[in-house]
């Protein structure tokens, strides 16, 4: 079940989606299956505060605006 889902980002039939940690509230990335919407790999937690994200089709940017910090996030 996703928490507090801002971003998402369809790509590859995949969905990749920026979401918070439950317990310290930390900005995490996660790849869903298009298809079925379930997890298709592990949540990535990125810290500070992701607020954009893209893929070139092996990984997902994302920007976390809170550290003016760019984190290249691989589906696992």
């Amino acid at each position: 079940r996703l928490q507090l889902a801002s971003h998402a980002l369809l790509a590859g039939g995949g969905v990749w989606v920026i979401t918070r940690t439950r317990a310290r509230g930390l900005g995490a990335v996660r790849l869903l299956d298009g298809a079925t919407g379930l997890a298709a790999g592990k949540r990535v937690v990125v810290g500070g505060r992701p607020t954009a994200i893209v893929t070139d089709g092996r990984a997902a940017w994302v920007f976390d605006s809170g550290s003016d910090r760019l984190v290249r996030v691989f589906p696992a």
